[in-house]
């Protein structure tokens, strides 16, 4: 692992201010009390001088300091938003390097990497340094550790599998274990987001069982299974209390199945989405086990937004009503509510809904329509500083946010496409590959002026990295290895 550092000094301004006093050698006679009176102006105009400048001093101080909050205020908020980033030069560089990763799935607590494989490790984003690290069982699978609105949580929750049962452990920011929970039996347990909590997942007899066409291994169809109801428990691992318990019955569906197998959960968007999709089972549900898609729509599906709402999503494609986190409807958009991959966290109050003639509208934080412009394939990458930047199939536009008019545009080659995006606040940091029918190749990240389209520099990265950031620093996952730029 190399490190290097950099640091930038802050400029001091110092303002000096001389006064000008009386010619001391042809002083005119005067009186010991006009000596007095003179010598008590002469003091007043001093200190005059020196609270002017006193003044000057203490207003420059106060713009430079009001200018030092708002710069550390707008790196807060890239620094807390998704694919926001501070640390990037005129050249990013590989600043540090760790070897030996292995197979590992990334992700962010905080302003921390976390590194998920047979061991959880700990990373200081900023210097590659190790935190901690804990070792749990075979394969530990982590969730999110947030809340239902994203908000940062101080413990992480993980969950191991072994032979059918499952064990649930509860870290605090080093890495200790704060507890610990066995589920024997199960169909599968899931950590989603909250503070200590899993989903656990249990088949249950009693009404509400369904036959379902059941097909063998060779892939004839042979009987009938009967596939039993869901129970969903959401439990503290530390306490062992179940904070709700949701039913979920099996779905009526004509297409044969092995029968009634695992149940495992699937967990979506950080946690914050619990999918049940298995054999006559259909269920989305909220990390409290409210039930989010629609029950009386068969195969509906739900995307979660990212700020505590879900969207719903007919099985024809279509979509659906905005709920929250209790299921119920927040509004109902005419089309998909489109999540940007980076934003800058300013202007969140706009959504962008993009409508299946392939318009897309602006909409305020009352969802009145703001604008509407038709885009093609239109991919949300980016969303800053009054900025919107799309991509399609053929080009990357720009759109101003205030009004929808397109600011600029550019193309594509056919076999390029954009793998990604971060934003700085001033850029739009694109991640573009190609592609033949394989792997992608010839990977690229370009920083794009938002104001012009202007390409400030570009620096290749390998086509199958994976690109997150964290805390503002850019990390890249590849061949083992963690790097950062910068």
């Amino acid at each position: 692992m190399t490190r290097r550092q950099g640091r930038r000094d802050r400029d001091h301004v110092v303002l000096e201010f001389d006064t000008v006093e009386p010619d001391d050698a042809h002083p005119p006679a005067a009186a010991p009390a006009e000596e007095s009176r003179v010598a008590a102006r002469a003091g007043r105009r001093r200190v005059r001088w020196w609270l002017a400048g006193l003044v000057v001093v203490g207003v420059v101080g106060a713009m430079a300091a009001a200018d030092r909050w708002h710069e550390r205020s707008v790196e807060d908020r890239l620094a807390d938003s998704e694919g926001g980033v501070t640390s990037l030069g005129p050249a990013p560089s590989v600043l540090w390097t760790t070897d030996g990763v292995g197979d590992v799935a990334m992700q962010r607590w905080d302003e921390t990497t976390l590194l998920v494989g047979t061991e959880v490790v700990a990373i200081d984003p900023g210097t590659g340094e190790e935190r901690w690290t804990a070792r749990l069982g075979k394969e530990p699978a982590c969730g999110s550790p947030t809340t239902v609105d994203g908000s940062w949580t101080r413990t992480l929750t993980c969950v191991s599998t072994v032979d059918g049962d499952a064990t649930a452990t509860v870290l605090d920011d080093r890495g200790r274990t704060l507890g610990e929970r066995t589920f024997e039996d199960v169909a599968g347990v899931a950590a989603v987001a909250g503070d200590g909590v899993v989903a656990e997942i249990r088949r249950v007899d009693g009404p509400g069982s369904i036959t379902v066409p059941r097909v063998s291994v060779d892939g004839a169809t042979r009987g009938l299974a009967t596939v039993r109801a869901v129970e969903v428990t959401i439990r503290d691992v530390r306490a062992g209390e179940a904070l709700a318990v949701t039913r979920v019955d099996p779905t009526p569906q004509d297409q044969a199945c092995p029968g009634e197998t695992t149940a495992a959960p699937g967990v979506e968007d950080d946690g914050r989405v619990l999918v049940l999709a298995d054999c006559g089972l259909d269920a989305y549900l909220s990390p409290t086990g409210v039930r989010l898609d629609d029950p009386e729509v068969p195969g509906d599906s739900v995307v979660a937004l990212g700020d505590g709402t879900s969207q719903r999503r007919a099985s024809a494609g279509s979509w659906g009503a905005v709920v929250d986190a209790d299921g119920a409807e927040v509004w109902r958009p005419e089309g998909e509510v489109l999540r940007p991959v980076a934003s800058d966290g300013a202007s969140r109050d706009v959504v962008l809904v993009r409508e299946p003639s392939g318009v897309v509208k602006a909409f305020d934080g009352s969802h009145r329509e703001l604008w509407s412009r038709t885009v093609s394939g239109a991919t949300l990458l980016v969303q800053a500083s009054g900025t919107v930047v799309m991509s399609g199939p053929t080009s990357i536009v720009a759109l101003d946010l205030d009004d929808g008019d397109e600011v600029w545009r550019l193309p594509m080659r056919a076999d390029t496409f954009v793998a990604g995006g971060l934003t700085d606040g001033e850029h739009a940091i694109v991640r573009t590959a190609t592609s033949n029918g394989g792997p992608p190749t010839n990977g690229r990240l370009a920083a794009l002026r938002l104001e012009s389209g202007s390409a400030d520099w570009t620096v290749p990265i390998e086509g199958d990295a994976v690109l997150t950031a964290v805390d503002g620093a850019v990390l890249l996952l590849v061949d083992g290895a963690l790097e950062r730029l910068g």
